[in-house]
């Protein structure tokens, strides 16, 4: 009677799909096959966006930091979801609309003079930050506009998921793909891209990012920083990017922003 009790409960479960039945316990155990991971989501280019050329930047993982000078250190991993940013650096003209429209304060005029093609200079992160909600509600397509973070500019201006492992921005050849050791800035398209299409991401005027800085931060991070944001604490606002009077145009160099200065700015937008 055992026996065919055993073979009947046993056909049952057979029956029902499981997989392993544990007589001495009495307990079914499912032996379960994990579903695949969710494919990554592609994001669209976009050819017409409306006020700011955008680049898509697929998100994926990448080696940020470089060993040029301590706070570039330790090299670790980071991934990061997909975003577009700024073809170009926002420019005189785009600044100037913004101004005119919200009745801001403009920036100091830099000594070659309000140029509507060059990129804006002598904003504050505040500032920068200002144009960035501006231009979100100017837009009005229910997506956010913003600074880039300091991951998300590194990983753009190496390339994102198309990256070469250039020592520039496009190039191991800054004079291909940046103003740099001149007298003033240049136009959006006086250089090459880098492998994304962007322009100027080494060289030209120095770019505010979101985050705070700190000298150490790269070295308090653990595993694979997912989407880093920035330390709580920091001296000042992170700039990237080096300038026209600069060589610190590495794709891993690190700066900050003090006033008065000659920094500017290009934006994110969320997907």
């Amino acid at each position: 009677m055992r026996t065919t009790l055993y073979t009947f409960l046993t056909l049952i479960l057979l029956l029902a799909g499981c997989s392993k039945w544990d007589v001495a316990d009495k307990t079914i155990r499912e032996i379960v096959t994990p579903p695949p991971p969710p494919p990554v989501t592609q994001l669209p280019d976009i050819t017409n966006a409306p006020l700011v050329d955008l680049i898509t930047v697929q998100g994926g993982k990448f080696k940020m930091g470089g060993d040029g000078d301590v706070d570039e250190m330790p090299i670790h991993d980071v991934e990061l979801s997909g975003f577009y940013i700024g073809k170009f650096e926002i420019t005189v003209k785009q600044y100037n609309d913004f101004v005119t429209d919200t009745k801001r304060a403009a920036p100091a005029t830099p000594p070659w003079g309000l140029i509507n093609e060059y990129p804006v200079v002598n904003v504050s992160w505040d500032d920068a930050n200002a144009y960035c909600q501006w231009l979100t509600t100017k837009v009005n397509n229910g997506k956010r506009y913003r600074l880039p973070t300091e991951a998300e500019w590194e990983f753009a201006a190496r390339g994102g998921t198309k990256s070469q492992g250039f020592l520039y921005a496009g190039s191991n050849n800054l004079a291909a793909v940046a103003q740099t050791n001149v007298s003033q800035p240049g136009s959006g398209m006086a250089k090459a891209p880098n492998e994304l299409g962007i322009y100027n991401m080494s060289g030209n005027v120095h770019e505010h990012c979101a985050d705070l800085y700190a000298v150490n931060y790269y070295s308090t991070l653990t595993g694979t920083a997912i989407n880093p944001t920035g330390p709580t604490r920091g001296t000042a606002r992170v700039a990237r990017g080096g300038s026209y009077k600069s060589n610190f145009c590495r794709v891993a160099d690190r700066s900050f922003a003090t006033p008065p200065n000659e920094t500017g700015f290009r934006v994110v937008r969320e997907p």
